[in-house]
């Protein structure tokens, strides 16, 4: 079974944009605020 099908059962896809979300998504994990279930794809456009 290939990763991302098996993958799709237990993680979530998060997007976000911008230097806001960026540094949000930056302080709540390194406070330990991310849930592992969380994969959180960002970028500055």
């Amino acid at each position: 079974m290939p990763f991302a099908e098996a993958a799709g059962a237990w993680i979530r896809i998060e997007r976000g944009k911008g230097e806001d979300a960026i540094a949000r998504i930056y302080t709540d994990m390194r406070a330990g605020k991310i849930n592992p279930a969380e994969g959180h794809i960002l970028g500055f456009k």
